[in-house]
């Protein structure tokens, strides 16, 4: 795992190098322990430390018993020593699991907001299930194996396992042996009825592992109280269901990808390997599915570039290292050249002043939305709305505004030049800054919300940053101390919102949870159904409504498809009502608002904040800056990102008590009009339009 973030980080233009050579001003990732505790705790650097889990007596005590191979050695107790040090010295800990944070907090309790629970990770595009569902050759199916084969249950338990199948199964063994597997190895090849069904790979090199995972049908994971194993996750990731012990963190890991099996006499005993084996049949059973759910729970949950950016925060760094984009650091030599050669264009007399706000592209979205109600409210600026990957638009640009689209460095040039733009907006596009420079643009300034986007554009050239949130600042604040900047929250006009036509198709008697936004896999709207699912199958009167399309945006992966069949499993309770010009008749129908979204993927939604200036109360993930919105227990509920369970039970809440949602509806309308107000939103931006335009006004009129 750690290689794999390593490489991830430097791909991020982040230079990773040994403790021994890092200066002391640089953050370190302590991982798992180390015994030169004081030289890493010096108080002059942020240290984030990763850790598995501690060594149990119990364990070792009932394990021994069973198999006579396992003993609690005195060492143990020093190491748990350390580990308990490296916990109270740490200004932030990374857990794998909740489980292994459950046994941990017998050495020390963390105090909330200094520790994170992140799971290993993997490459989800090298990691992949084949391009089409094997066929097991000769009817067998493939029960695979893999890792560090180490201890007598090992193995022991994955033959025991597999004899107990209807069919014998092949057997595929990852991994190098210690004395116990190898003999449990010779003893299963010597009998005759698995002759030719047992093969050993050995040690696979990592480049080798995908192709060995895409030839299994089932990993057993035979291993109690694992923390996080990494072979869980590139089997998941290759389409590989997966069948373990209950007790460890591999369970939550595995999820509904697979069968976790509990161990009551906790000694790999009768219960434990008959359970696995039902487990086994379970899941080829199900072949097709299973494979579907395990790629699932890999993307959902394991996607190496999402849990890249966790590790970073922890470590107090952006996404990104400043500057690292390299069409961007290509570009910028160009836009410098090409700036002081380009003559400024005089503007047109009675002209109104203009303004280029780009996107990479302009239908109706947050960003989006937010910006065409600023351009409605500031009709003495003309409006070019310049999109920067996707020609298509909303009417809206028309309207209030022009649209063009300029799908390049130099088709941004040419645009901004042509029109005579003397102040372009700029959205988290690297490459979009040197382009304004390039055209001679006297005023460059940037739009940024979550800490995603903030980082991903370097800020030296910039004349001034709009923050819609308070959280980014300190990010942008360590890399770029000396460019202005301004803190102006996206807001919603509640004029607007009490004139809108609710639209409703449920009955008053059915409770709406509902969302208005983009599709894509980091809103985590496959957790939203589900959680609503349980409140379904529990009989309340609950309907979700999704209004949205997948993403276009670069890089984005459709998932509109999967969320319908997800849904499809819960007959009319879901309904998805397509794109939408204007939410907000829509979010009026609303009972309550949700964001289900993944680490790293908000700043502060529009789809929380439109739903609250309507006076509906809100649930959502604790992300990104969501917490300078929502106010836990007052207008909403904040909930742990991923945690499907904690979702449904704050929705339970609120479907259960209308005087909560009264009064937490009218809470989250106080706070849209106090700290989200529309009027001193476009106010501030008039004043910062105005006065940067009045700075480049000599040079431009």
């Amino acid at each position: 795992m750690m290689s794999r973030f390593v490489e991830s980080a430097r791909r991020r233009g982040y230079s990773v190098r040994p403790f021994a050579l890092v200066p002391a001003r640089q953050p370190c990732l302590l991982n798992i322990s180390c015994r030169k505790l004081e030289a890493i705790f010096d108080g002059r650097r942020r240290v984030a430390y990763r850790v598995a889990g501690m060594f149990l007596r119990e364990h070792y005590e009932r394990v021994g018993k069973a198999f006579g191979d396992r003993e609690y050695k005195p060492e143990y107790d020093r190491i748990n020593e350390e580990i308990r040090e490296c916990l109270r010295k740490a200004d932030f800990v990374i857990y794998q699991s909740r489980w292994s944070k459950s046994r941990l907090d017998a050495l020390h309790v963390r105090r909330e907001g200094t520790w994170d629970i992140i799971p290993n990770a993997v490459d989800l595009e090298r990691f992949s299930p084949a391009p089409e569902a094997r066929r097991t050759s000769g009817g067998r199916p493939v029960i695979g194996t893999s890792g560090v084969l180490r201890g007598r249950p090992r193995l022991e338990v994955l033959f025991d396992v597999a004899s107990r199948l209807p069919v014998r199964p092949r057997i595929l063994i990852l991994g190098g042996m210690d004395g116990h597997c190898r003999r449990a190895y010779e003893k299963a090849r010597s009998d005759p009825a698995w002759r030719g069904l047992i093969e050993w790979a050995g040690p696979v090199p990592p480049r080798d592992l995908p192709r060995y995972y895409r030839m299994m049908d089932c990993l057993v994971h035979t291993v109690a109280g694992d923390a996080c194993p990494n072979v869980a996750v590139e089997a998941l990731a290759c389409g590989v269901p997966v069948v373990c012990p209950e007790d460890g963190g591999t369970a939550e890991l595995v999820g509904p990808a697979g069968v976790a099996v509990p161990d009551p006499e906790g000694v790999y005993g009768e219960a434990l390997r008959e359970g696995m084996a039902e487990g086994v049949k379970r899941v080829l059973a199900d072949l097709g599915e299973y494979r579907r759910l395990a790629r699932r729970q890999a993307e959902n949950n394991n996607d190496m570039a999402v849990l890249t950016s966790r590790y970073l925060a922890a470590l107090g760094l952006p996404p990104s290292a400043p500057g690292s984009d390299r069409r961007s650091r290509l570009l910028r030599p160009v836009g410098t050249i090409l700036r002081a050669a380009t003559p400024r264009a005089a503007r047109a007399e009675g002209e109104r002043p203009k303004i280029a706000l780009t996107l990479w592209d302009w239908k109706i979205g947050g960003i989006a939305s937010w910006m065409f109600r600023l351009a409605e409210a500031l009709p003495e600026f003309e409006f070019h709305f310049v999109a920067l990957s996707i020609p298509d638009h909303h009417e809206l640009c028309d309207k209030v505004g022009r649209f063009a689209c300029a799908p390049g460095f130099f088709a941004l040039r040419r645009l901004l030049r042509s029109e005579r733009i003397p102040l372009v907006q700029l959205n988290s596009v690297p490459w979009s800054v040197h382009a304004a420079l390039a055209a001679g643009v006297p005023r460059i300034i940037e739009r940024t919300d979550g800490m995603l986007s903030c980082c991903s554009m370097a800020k030296d050239r910039l004349d001034l940053v709009i923050a819609s949130t308070a959280g980014t600042v300190p990010f942008m604040r360590r890399f770029w101390p000396d460019v202005p900047y301004e803190i102006v929250y996206n807001s919603v006009a509640t004029d607007r919102v009490d004139a809108a036509t609710v639209i409703r198709e449920e009955d008053p008697g059915t409770i709406v949870v509902g969302r208005c936004s983009r599709f894509g896999r980091g809103k985590r709207l496959d957790l939203l159904i589900e959680a609503v699912g349980r409140l379904v199958r529990k009989g309340l009167p609950v309907r979700l409504v999704l209004a949205g399309e997948d993403s276009r945006l670069p890089g984005a992966r459709p998932v509109e498809r999967e969320l319908r069949e997800l849904a499809a499993g819960f007959g009319n309770a879901v309904r998805f009502l397509g794109p939408v010009d204007d939410p907000m008749p829509i979010t009026k129908g609303f009972d309550i608002g949700v964001c289900s979204s993944g680490y790293m993927n908000e700043g502060i939604p529009n789809s929380l904040i439109e739903p609250m200036a309507c006076g509906k109360p809100v649930v959502s993930t604790r992300v990104g800056e969501v917490e300078e919105l929502v106010e836990d227990g007052v207008n909403g509920f904040l909930v742990p990102p991923g945690d499907a369970e904690a979702l449904a039970v704050a929705l339970e809440r609120l479907v259960l008590d209308p005087a909560l949602r009264a009064r937490m509806g009218a809470a989250a309308r106080r706070t849209v009009e106090t700290k989200f107000s529309f009027r001193a939103a476009v106010e501030r931006y008039r004043a910062i339009y105005a006065g940067l335009l009045g700075e480049a006004g000599g040079r431009w009129t």
